[in-house]
Protein backbone atom coordinates (compact mmCIF):
# COMPACT_ATOMS: atom_id res chain seq x y z
CA UNK A 1 0.00 0.00 0.00
CA UNK A 2 1.76 3.48 -1.44
CA UNK A 3 0.06 6.96 -0.61
CA UNK A 4 1.92 9.82 -2.13
CA UNK A 5 1.48 13.56 -1.74
CA UNK A 6 4.10 15.64 -4.49
CA UNK A 7 4.10 19.40 -5.01
CA UNK A 8 6.71 20.71 -8.15
CA UNK A 9 7.11 23.99 -8.75
CA UNK A 10 8.70 25.72 -11.92
CA UNK A 11 10.08 28.89 -13.06
CA UNK A 12 11.13 29.57 -16.36
CA UNK A 13 13.46 32.62 -17.41
CA UNK A 14 15.33 32.59 -20.68
CA UNK A 15 16.82 35.97 -21.82
CA UNK A 16 17.25 37.23 -25.80
CA UNK A 17 19.34 35.39 -27.69
CA UNK A 18 20.40 36.01 -31.74
CA UNK A 19 17.47 34.10 -32.81
CA UNK A 20 14.98 33.85 -29.95
CA UNK A 21 13.25 36.73 -27.71
CA UNK A 22 13.28 36.53 -24.20
CA UNK A 23 10.10 34.85 -22.18
CA UNK A 24 9.44 33.51 -18.89
CA UNK A 25 6.67 31.66 -17.49
CA UNK A 26 5.67 29.88 -13.36
CA UNK A 27 3.46 27.08 -12.51
CA UNK A 28 2.42 24.98 -9.61
CA UNK A 29 1.45 21.40 -9.32
CA UNK A 30 0.21 19.36 -6.72
CA UNK A 31 -1.12 15.54 -6.76
CA UNK A 32 -1.75 12.97 -4.53
CA UNK A 33 -1.94 9.75 -5.55
CA UNK A 34 -3.11 5.94 -3.42
CA UNK A 35 -1.45 2.43 -4.93
CA UNK A 36 -2.43 -1.03 -3.56
CA UNK A 37 -0.65 -3.87 -4.96
CA UNK A 38 -0.70 -7.60 -3.32
CA UNK A 39 0.07 -11.13 -4.60
CA UNK A 40 -1.96 -13.90 -4.23
CA UNK A 41 -0.98 -17.34 -4.58
CA UNK A 42 -0.64 -17.17 -8.32
CA UNK A 43 -2.54 -13.96 -8.82
CA UNK A 44 -1.31 -10.38 -8.58
CA UNK A 45 -3.11 -7.42 -8.80
CA UNK A 46 -2.09 -3.39 -8.91
CA UNK A 47 -4.29 -0.72 -8.23
CA UNK A 48 -3.63 3.12 -8.75
CA UNK A 49 -6.10 6.12 -8.79
CA UNK A 50 -3.99 9.89 -8.83
CA UNK A 51 -5.20 13.41 -8.63
CA UNK A 52 -3.61 16.49 -9.91
CA UNK A 53 -3.99 20.50 -10.22
CA UNK A 54 -1.76 22.30 -12.28
CA UNK A 55 -2.01 26.46 -12.02
CA UNK A 56 -2.47 26.68 -15.62
CA UNK A 57 -4.74 23.94 -16.05
CA UNK A 58 -7.35 22.05 -14.56
CA UNK A 59 -7.74 19.61 -12.04
CA UNK A 60 -7.26 15.61 -13.78
CA UNK A 61 -8.06 12.44 -12.08
CA UNK A 62 -6.15 9.15 -13.23
CA UNK A 63 -6.37 5.63 -12.33
CA UNK A 64 -4.72 2.03 -13.72
CA UNK A 65 -5.81 -1.17 -12.86
CA UNK A 66 -3.48 -4.09 -13.89
CA UNK A 67 -4.10 -8.00 -13.15
CA UNK A 68 -1.68 -10.99 -13.90
CA UNK A 69 -1.82 -14.69 -13.64
CA UNK A 70 0.88 -17.37 -13.29
CA UNK A 71 -0.72 -20.25 -15.31
CA UNK A 72 2.40 -22.78 -14.37
CA UNK A 73 5.75 -21.86 -13.39
CA UNK A 74 7.20 -20.76 -16.27
CA UNK A 75 4.21 -18.83 -17.65
CA UNK A 76 2.57 -15.70 -17.03
CA UNK A 77 -0.26 -13.61 -18.83
CA UNK A 78 -1.05 -9.72 -17.51
CA UNK A 79 -4.02 -7.48 -19.14
CA UNK A 80 -4.22 -3.46 -18.19
CA UNK A 81 -6.34 -0.95 -18.11
CA UNK A 82 -5.37 3.23 -17.23
CA UNK A 83 -5.61 6.71 -18.06
CA UNK A 84 -3.01 9.33 -17.88
CA UNK A 85 -3.01 12.65 -18.75
CA UNK A 86 0.44 15.64 -19.74
CA UNK A 87 0.67 18.71 -19.12
CA UNK A 88 2.60 21.18 -21.62
CA UNK A 89 5.92 22.04 -20.52
CA UNK A 90 6.10 25.68 -20.08
CA UNK A 91 8.63 25.99 -23.31
CA UNK A 92 6.16 24.55 -25.10
CA UNK A 93 3.14 27.24 -23.89
CA UNK A 94 5.64 30.22 -23.50
CA UNK A 95 8.50 29.69 -25.38
CA UNK A 96 8.80 30.79 -29.49
CA UNK A 97 8.32 27.50 -30.82
CA UNK A 98 5.45 27.04 -28.50
CA UNK A 99 1.26 27.81 -27.47
CA UNK A 100 -0.40 29.42 -25.26
CA UNK A 101 -3.59 27.43 -26.34
CA UNK A 102 -2.07 24.28 -25.76
CA UNK A 103 -4.39 22.15 -23.96
CA UNK A 104 -2.74 19.08 -21.80
CA UNK A 105 -2.90 15.35 -23.30
CA UNK A 106 -5.63 12.83 -22.14
CA UNK A 107 -4.90 9.38 -22.80
CA UNK A 108 -6.37 5.83 -22.13
CA UNK A 109 -3.88 2.50 -22.43
CA UNK A 110 -4.81 -0.99 -22.36
CA UNK A 111 -2.23 -3.87 -22.78
CA UNK A 112 -2.32 -7.56 -22.82
CA UNK A 113 0.60 -9.80 -22.54
CA UNK A 114 2.18 -13.43 -21.76
CA UNK A 115 5.65 -13.93 -20.78
CA UNK A 116 7.72 -17.01 -20.20
CA UNK A 117 10.93 -17.24 -17.67
CA UNK A 118 13.47 -19.37 -17.28
CA UNK A 119 16.90 -19.70 -15.69
CA UNK A 120 19.12 -19.43 -19.20
CA UNK A 121 15.67 -17.98 -21.56
CA UNK A 122 12.81 -15.64 -21.05
CA UNK A 123 10.46 -13.87 -23.91
CA UNK A 124 7.48 -11.87 -23.74
CA UNK A 125 4.81 -10.50 -26.56
CA UNK A 126 2.65 -7.33 -25.25
CA UNK A 127 -0.78 -5.91 -27.72
CA UNK A 128 -0.70 -2.71 -26.86
CA UNK A 129 -3.18 0.34 -28.19
CA UNK A 130 -3.10 4.08 -26.57
CA UNK A 131 -6.06 6.16 -27.47
CA UNK A 132 -4.54 10.19 -27.09
CA UNK A 133 -6.37 12.98 -27.21
CA UNK A 134 -4.98 16.78 -27.93
CA UNK A 135 -1.34 14.24 -28.65
CA UNK A 136 1.14 17.52 -28.24
CA UNK A 137 3.23 16.85 -31.23
CA UNK A 138 5.58 19.94 -33.19
CA UNK A 139 6.19 20.52 -37.25
CA UNK A 140 8.51 21.49 -39.34
CA UNK A 141 6.44 23.18 -41.34
CA UNK A 142 4.22 24.55 -39.23
CA UNK A 143 4.26 28.38 -39.12
CA UNK A 144 2.00 29.50 -36.13
CA UNK A 145 4.47 30.64 -33.29
CA UNK A 146 6.71 33.03 -33.09
CA UNK A 147 10.00 30.91 -34.39
CA UNK A 148 8.09 30.49 -37.40
CA UNK A 149 9.20 26.79 -37.93
CA UNK A 150 8.97 23.58 -35.74
CA UNK A 151 5.85 25.18 -33.90
CA UNK A 152 4.40 22.78 -30.93
CA UNK A 153 0.10 22.16 -31.72
CA UNK A 154 -2.48 19.48 -30.73
CA UNK A 155 -3.15 16.51 -32.60
CA UNK A 156 -6.99 16.19 -32.22
CA UNK A 157 -7.18 12.26 -31.77
CA UNK A 158 -4.14 9.80 -32.26
CA UNK A 159 -4.31 6.01 -31.78
CA UNK A 160 -0.97 4.12 -31.08
CA UNK A 161 -1.26 0.64 -31.30
CA UNK A 162 0.79 -2.18 -31.99
CA UNK A 163 2.95 -5.42 -30.68
CA UNK A 164 6.13 -5.63 -29.09
CA UNK A 165 8.18 -9.12 -28.91
CA UNK A 166 11.25 -9.15 -26.70
CA UNK A 167 13.42 -12.27 -25.04
CA UNK A 168 16.43 -13.08 -23.79
CA UNK A 169 19.09 -15.59 -23.99
CA UNK A 170 22.09 -17.05 -22.48
CA UNK A 171 24.42 -18.90 -24.38
CA UNK A 172 27.98 -19.93 -22.39
CA UNK A 173 29.49 -17.08 -21.68
CA UNK A 174 27.44 -14.67 -24.03
CA UNK A 175 23.71 -13.18 -23.39
CA UNK A 176 21.55 -12.19 -26.18
CA UNK A 177 18.46 -9.53 -26.00
CA UNK A 178 17.21 -8.38 -28.88
CA UNK A 179 13.20 -6.90 -29.80
CA UNK A 180 11.09 -5.86 -32.04
CA UNK A 181 8.20 -3.10 -32.07
CA UNK A 182 5.68 -2.86 -34.30
CA UNK A 183 3.85 0.53 -34.23
CA UNK A 184 0.87 1.66 -36.10
CA UNK A 185 0.92 5.21 -35.18
CA UNK A 186 -2.36 6.87 -36.69
CA UNK A 187 -4.37 10.31 -36.54
CA UNK A 188 -7.79 8.92 -35.91
CA UNK A 189 -9.80 12.37 -37.31
CA UNK A 190 -6.95 12.27 -41.12
CA UNK A 191 -6.14 8.52 -41.22
CA UNK A 192 -2.60 10.51 -41.64
CA UNK A 193 0.56 8.11 -39.78
CA UNK A 194 2.13 10.20 -37.02
CA UNK A 195 5.12 12.30 -38.25
CA UNK A 196 8.35 10.88 -36.94
CA UNK A 197 7.01 7.49 -35.75
CA UNK A 198 8.73 4.38 -37.26
CA UNK A 199 6.15 1.43 -37.76
CA UNK A 200 9.14 -1.12 -37.19
CA UNK A 201 12.51 -1.19 -35.10
CA UNK A 202 14.33 -4.09 -34.02
CA UNK A 203 17.50 -4.32 -31.75
CA UNK A 204 19.88 -6.48 -30.99
CA UNK A 205 22.44 -7.02 -28.36
CA UNK A 206 25.44 -9.53 -27.69
CA UNK A 207 27.26 -9.10 -24.64
CA UNK A 208 30.04 -11.11 -23.82
CA UNK A 209 31.85 -11.83 -20.16
CA UNK A 210 35.67 -12.41 -20.54
CA UNK A 211 38.06 -12.50 -17.43
CA UNK A 212 37.66 -8.68 -15.84
CA UNK A 213 35.99 -7.52 -19.20
CA UNK A 214 32.71 -7.18 -20.54
CA UNK A 215 32.01 -6.53 -24.28
CA UNK A 216 29.34 -6.00 -26.47
CA UNK A 217 27.83 -5.00 -29.21
CA UNK A 218 24.13 -3.59 -30.37
CA UNK A 219 22.37 -3.30 -33.71
CA UNK A 220 19.56 -0.73 -33.72
CA UNK A 221 17.38 -0.65 -37.22
CA UNK A 222 14.58 2.06 -37.51
CA UNK A 223 11.86 1.62 -40.35
CA UNK A 224 10.90 4.94 -42.53
CA UNK A 225 9.08 7.82 -40.67
CA UNK A 226 7.33 10.58 -42.30
CA UNK A 227 8.84 13.95 -41.36
CA UNK A 228 5.29 15.72 -41.94
CA UNK A 229 1.59 15.04 -40.88
CA UNK A 230 0.60 15.35 -44.72
CA UNK A 231 2.67 11.96 -44.85
CA UNK A 232 4.36 13.50 -47.94
CA UNK A 233 7.85 13.78 -46.69
CA UNK A 234 9.61 10.09 -46.54
CA UNK A 235 12.86 10.25 -44.39
CA UNK A 236 14.57 6.82 -45.06
CA UNK A 237 14.89 4.33 -42.42
CA UNK A 238 18.61 3.35 -40.75
CA UNK A 239 20.47 0.94 -39.16
CA UNK A 240 23.35 1.59 -36.17
CA UNK A 241 25.91 -0.72 -35.00
CA UNK A 242 27.31 0.51 -31.08
CA UNK A 243 30.03 -1.32 -29.44
CA UNK A 244 30.83 -1.18 -25.64
CA UNK A 245 33.48 -2.45 -23.23
CA UNK A 246 33.82 -2.33 -19.75
CA UNK A 247 36.78 -3.74 -16.93
CA UNK A 248 37.49 -4.03 -13.76
CA UNK A 249 40.75 -2.70 -12.03
CA UNK A 250 41.01 -2.63 -8.42
CA UNK A 251 37.91 -3.80 -6.60
CA UNK A 252 35.93 -0.49 -6.78
CA UNK A 253 36.97 0.94 -10.33
CA UNK A 254 35.61 0.23 -13.74
CA UNK A 255 36.52 1.51 -17.15
CA UNK A 256 33.31 2.19 -19.01
CA UNK A 257 33.93 2.78 -22.82
CA UNK A 258 31.25 2.94 -25.66
CA UNK A 259 31.29 3.81 -29.60
CA UNK A 260 28.13 5.02 -30.85
CA UNK A 261 27.17 4.54 -34.41
CA UNK A 262 30.37 3.05 -34.89
CA UNK A 263 30.15 2.36 -38.95
CA UNK A 264 29.79 6.37 -39.30
CA UNK A 265 26.28 6.07 -41.00
CA UNK A 266 24.62 9.28 -42.09
CA UNK A 267 21.27 9.17 -41.21
CA UNK A 268 18.50 11.73 -40.07
CA UNK A 269 15.83 11.49 -37.21
CA UNK A 270 14.31 14.73 -38.11
CA UNK A 271 14.64 16.13 -41.90
CA UNK A 272 17.37 18.21 -42.93
CA UNK A 273 19.14 17.84 -39.36
CA UNK A 274 22.00 15.09 -40.01
CA UNK A 275 22.60 13.23 -36.90
CA UNK A 276 26.28 12.56 -35.46
CA UNK A 277 28.50 10.51 -36.96
CA UNK A 278 30.90 8.05 -34.64
CA UNK A 279 31.28 8.86 -31.40
CA UNK A 280 33.52 7.57 -28.70
CA UNK A 281 32.83 7.82 -25.15
CA UNK A 282 35.44 6.62 -22.29
CA UNK A 283 34.92 6.98 -18.77
CA UNK A 284 36.29 5.56 -15.30
CA UNK A 285 33.81 4.78 -12.56
CA UNK A 286 33.85 4.43 -8.71
CA UNK A 287 31.55 2.24 -6.82
CA UNK A 288 32.63 1.24 -3.53
CA UNK A 289 32.11 -1.92 -2.30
Amino acid sequence: LSAVLEQRKDDFDAKASTWDPAFAGARTQNAVALGYGGTYAEHAVQVNIRHDKDSLFNARQTGALAYAYAFSPNWRANVSTGTAFRAPTLEQVYGPYGDAKLTPETNESHEFGISYAAPEVSFRATLFRNDISNMISSSQTLTTCSAGFFCYYNVGQARLQGLTLSGTRTIGAYQVRTSLDMLDPVNSQTGKTLSLRARKAFTLVIDRRWASWQLGGEVLAVGERFDNAANTIVLPGYALVNLTANVEFGRDWRLVMRADNALNVKYEQVGQYPAPGSTLYVGVQWRPK
